[in-house]
């Protein structure tokens, strides 16, 4: 069953620019399972991100995020001012 992963990312002051880039870096294009992603700012709070990505199935969004590169990985741990929070949703027939 397809679902979402919504994830809302906290840069550290000023750097949201960079937590974008690392992202695009991240790209889960290729991924099997993986459907699309859109990006939104917090209007609340530029420097927060929510990602709202689609998959196939959820066993296939975490093959992909344990196949991550561990360098790209410290770098968005890196630039993260909390850790980022993560809600698994589908959807309600």
């Amino acid at each position: 069953m397809a679902i979402k992963s919504i994830v809302e990312m906290k840069a550290k002051p000023g750097r949201r620019d960079e937590l974008l880039s690392t992202l695009q870096q991240m790209s889960a294009v290729d991924a099997p399972g993986f459907i699309a992603a859109e990006h939104y700012r917090n209007v609340e709070d530029e420097d927060t991100v929510i990602g709202i990505y689609d998959w196939k199935s959820n066993e296939e969004r975490v093959a992909w995020s344990q196949s991550l590169d561990p360098g790209t990985r410290e770098q968005l741990m890196e630039v993260l001012a909390t850790p980022m929070r993560i809600v698994l949703a589908d959807h309600i027939e």
